[in-house]
């Protein structure tokens, strides 16, 4: 009878064990995911290269993040109730996810961003001459127009010189 008793109050608590193996692997997943998040984060600081200060937000800004998201799966998987098996199995599919797919989005994100940076670089060298070479031609076109305009400008003084002047009271 007693042993009756008890069966009946844990099925009434929700402790199943298919309930407590389902929040377990939700519990993993959910560690997998905030370790993209992790990843996400670190391919962004590479990239940008922060200082400091604004390294240090984002980390603090991405462990507030995580504890937040972690508490509020926990109450809302096991009905108000975080339970220490939840948060292991939240440390372990963050764990799972470093030690394996981690590893290879570290080494894909690093190669990409290699490929970005050096395209960039050689994207800005083209700019660089496109911009040198229009240079050099605009200043060549403004010099034969100083050269034209100078021209222009001594055969108004000649022509001035040889035009008849006109007088403040009428034509002359």
């Amino acid at each position: 009878r007693r042993l009756l008793w008890e069966a009946v109050q844990v099925k009434a608590m929700g402790f199943t064990n298919a309930e407590q193996l389902r929040e377990v692997f939700l519990s993993c997943g959910m560690g997998f995911l905030l370790g993209m998040l992790g990843d996400g984060l670190r391919a962004v600081r590479r990239y940008f290269s922060p200082p400091v200060v604004i390294v240090f937000a984002l980390d603090i800004l991405y462990a507030a993040t995580s504890a937040v998201t972690v508490f509020l799966f926990c109450l809302a998987m096991t009905q108000g109730q975080v339970r220490a098996y939840t948060l292991l199995a939240v440390f372990g599919g963050f764990t799972a996810y470093r030690l394996t797919v981690g590893k290879l989005t570290e080494r894909f994100t690093d190669a990409a961003l290699a490929f970005i940076t050096r395209t960039s670089d050689s994207c800005e060298r083209l700019l660089d001459a496109l911009i040198c070479r229009l240079k050099r031609r605009l200043s060549a076109v403004f010099r034969e127009l100083l050269k034209t305009v100078g021209k222009m400008r001594k055969k108004a003084k000649k022509f001035s010189k040889k035009s008849p002047r006109c007088k403040p009271g009428g034509f002359a």
